[in-house]
């Protein structure tokens, strides 16, 4: 008897202990279920020897995509290359570059490197902040 009271208690305090771990450690912590590229092959894209790239994978399923494809449009120049990865027509890159959210729009450098990505929908003028914080940030680097 005294074995059987020694087991309930010992199972008991098991349980318990196992629901505060579970409490103070959750099984599905609120961490993001998609990545970001670090770095683009820029010979994916148009214009791979551009100074700066803006890609905006996109749908046309996606309400917000045209907005911010028209926000990244306007910095089109002859330093900046502004390039649109609809899913229906570039399945292949979206699936290499494991996007997993739309809109992403990513600012990538001459080498390929994300400098900076913007997810969901965007304005111009925070656009425009975010590329020459981004610009700022890499002439600085390579000083």
């Amino acid at each position: 008897m005294d074995r059987l009271l020694a087991l309930v208690l010992l199972s008991t305090a098991a349980a318990i202990l196992a629901m505060l771990f579970n409490r103070w450690n959750p099984k599905n912590p609120t961490n993001p279920e998609y990545s970001v590229p670090q770095k683009l092959d820029r010979t994916d894209f148009d214009k791979p020897d551009s100074p700066w790239l803006i890609v905006v994978f996109s749908s046309k399923d996606c309400a917000a995509c045209n907005s911010v494809v028209d926000a990244a449009t306007s910095l089109n120049n002859q330093d900046v290359t502004v390039q649109e990865v609809p899913l229906e027509s570039a399945k292949n890159l979206h699936t290499r570059y494991e996007i997993g959210v739309i809109p992403m729009l990513l600012l990538a450098d001459s080498s390929g490197w994300v400098q900076k990505h913007l997810l969901g929908p965007t304005n111009l003028t925070e656009l425009q902040n975010e590329f020459e914080s981004a610009k700022s940030h890499f002439s600085d680097d390579n000083d």
